[in-house]
């Protein structure tokens, strides 16, 4: 297929497939896990097929019986019966590599997927894809170098330029659903978000929170979280302008966390309130309804850019999250690591401003040895200060 494209993913799987029994592949639907699945199963099944998730349900170890291993098992979460039968078969027959499980729901959101593979599923997450992934070039490492580096006032920084700049605008715009953002014709890409939309909120919503609200209102909830990215979820506002309980509010934003929409980030510093973050900016962009604000668009793409770096490389055991303190001190994206703990200010001003350089030196303050990137459309680069770096966007996109 014309978007086919090898995944920064694969060869985790392939690690993870020589000493765990099950390994689970999960991630939102269109991310591309049944592509990536087929290419390391001996077998696939989709449970998306009416007659394969019957027998699942009904006679799970039939299922499983005289398979191919690894059996890849798509779209798992919608047999959990299945799962029993797995954790005995695996307790029988203990060699690695037998099944593959892929799904669009977090397995944590499900209590008989949960009791019947804690301690034997290995999880690995398929995020949407990224701009190397779509241009088949290697997995950015910009911020790892940056946190490597020792000595700031030697650093020449990383060798981005404005056309690769121009190139993550473009896919951020689209985003990484492969089934859609490869689509040229806008038309038909507007009608595939509706239908993955549609998928997503009548049916996987269900298997995860059984809520009789209206899909318009979940769309209604999902658009005003997109228009509030990166700012402080306020429940009690939110609850006011989609008019929904603020009781259902924090069910719904779990139920669309297990789902792979969101991604919500810690809030250190004083100033309590999480924020949030769609998975793919596509999907964004299509509830936000071209209504995004220009404020948050920074942030938006340092989080879609950046978070692959540490997501993909488990290794430096990272933990994103974002940094605000009451008297306005703000470091809105944040990883903590076994590198050490690095703050992104991203903006989208031609000048930089004081405030700027307050809110690192308050978040070095807050964590000692860390160090502050201040990202924006300027032509200063260089060490700001001790541990705070300023440059221009074009460095980073390299």
């Amino acid at each position: 297929m014309a978007h086919t494209r090898d995944r920064f993913l694969r060869p985790l799987i392939e690690k993870a497939l020589k000493y765990s029994s099950i390994v689970g592949v999960f991630g939102q639907r269109q991310t591309g896990k049944t592509t990536l699945a087929e290419k390391l199963g001996a077998e696939y099944i989709t449970l998306d097929r009416a007659q394969d998730l019957i027998l699942a349900e009904q006679n799970p170890e039939a299922f499983i019986l005289n398979r191919k291993l690894p059996l890849v098992i798509d779209e798992c979460q919608l047999a959990p019966p299945l799962f029993p039968a797995l954790k005995e078969a695996v307790r029988v027959k203990k060699s690695p590599g037998q099944y593959l499980l892929t799904g669009s729901v977090r397995f944590s959101s499900r209590k008989v997927i949960r009791e019947s593979l804690t301690g034997r599923l290995f999880q690995l997450e398929l995020l949407p894809m990224t701009l190397e992934e779509a241009q088949r070039r290697p997995l950015s490492d910009s911020v790892i170098r940056f946190l490597k580096t020792t000595h700031l006032k030697t650093w020449q920084g990383p060798g981005g330029n404005q056309s690769r700049l121009n190139e993550l605008l473009r896919h951020f715009d689209l985003g990484g659903l492969p089934g859609i953002c490869f689509q040229r014709d806008p038309a038909i890409r507007a009608g595939k978000f509706a239908s993955h939309a549609d998928t997503l909120l009548r049916r996987d919503l269900r298997l995860v929170f059984d809520t009789t609200l209206p899909t318009s209102v979940i769309q209604n909830i999902l658009t005003e979280v997109a228009l509030g990215q990166g700012l402080p979820l306020e429940m009690a506002s939110l609850s006011r302008r989609v008019r929904v309980s603020v009781k259902t509010l924090p069910h719904l934003i779990e139920a669309f966390e297990a789902l792979f929409l969101l991604r919500v980030l810690e809030c250190r510093g004083g100033a309590k309130k999480p924020i949030l973050f769609f998975e793919d900016s596509g999907l964004a962009n299509y509830f936000g309804r071209g209504r995004l604000p220009e404020s948050t668009f920074a942030l938006r793409l340092a989080f879609s850019h950046f978070f692959p770096q540490f997501h993909y490389r488990p290794e430096l055991v990272s933990q994103a999250f974002c940094y605000r303190t009451r008297g306005g001190a703000e470091v809105p994206l944040a990883f903590e690591t076994q590198l050490g703990i690095i703050g992104v200010i991203p903006t989208w001003l031609d000048t930089p401003i004081p405030s700027l350089l307050a809110s690192a030196q308050s978040f070095q303050k807050a964590f000692p040895g860390s160090k502050v990137l201040i990202l924006g459309r300027w032509n200063r680069r260089g060490e700001l200060a001790p541990r705070v770096w300023i440059d221009h966007w074009n460095a980073w996109v390299g």
